[in-house]
């Protein structure tokens, strides 16, 4: 069923259910002069790649913490991940570990598009001099940058020689320590 619209100059209008303008500017209008489109209604946009994105690497995050705590010792939680890390001046790395030899900070990286994973990964020298510049900032001698290709459980790490040496020559000295207690 139509509306009709009797306007002050006693004209009928056909337009008046669909308008816009309907009710407001009547008076003014000359056979459809004033008629407007009413608004689409949006609908709420799905969640952008972007965001989806950056959940997979939270989770990533998240799986690279829990396996780091899980190798160092049962009960004990040596690493934690920073919350909110980015975001604020004072979340400084994705993940700090605070061992008496080693702490150490660290920012993980995700490599995939589409959900799917990839074959090849750029790495950038900006991402390790910022996370040097931020292990300085909270006190930490060492950093390290896990990435992964796209499957959290396949991790890998890019950091300094000299901290891979210094890690070899730790675990050479506490061979060596541990071979000499025990031959007593």
């Amino acid at each position: 069923m139509k509306e009709v619209l009797i306007m002050s100059n006693d004209v009928e209008c056909a337009v008046v259910s669909t308008c816009k303008n309907a009710h407001k500017m009547c008076h003014m209008c000359f056979k459809g002069s004033h008629y407007a489109e009413p608004k689409q209604k949006k609908s709420i946009n799905p969640v952008s790649n972007a965001r989806i994105k950056q959940k997979k690497g939270m989770e990533f995050e998240l799986e690279g913490t829990n396996q780091y705590n899980q190798s160092i010792d049962k009960g004990r939680k040596e690493a934690r991940r920073q919350l909110a890390s980015g975001a604020f001046s004072w979340a400084l790395g994705d993940m700090i570990t605070e061992e008496e030899i080693t702490a150490a900070i660290a920012e993980f990286k995700l490599r995939t598009v589409d959900g799917k994973t990839q074959k090849s990964f750029s790495l950038k020298k900006e991402w390790l001099d910022k996370i040097r510049h931020e292990s300085k900032q909270m006190k930490k001698e060492q950093y390290f940058l896990p990435f992964s290709f796209g499957d959290p459980k396949e991790i890998f790490v890019a950091m300094p020689y000299e901290f891979l040496l210094f890690y070899i020559q730790t675990i050479q000295f506490l061979l060596k320590r541990l071979e000499f207690h025990e031959k007593d």
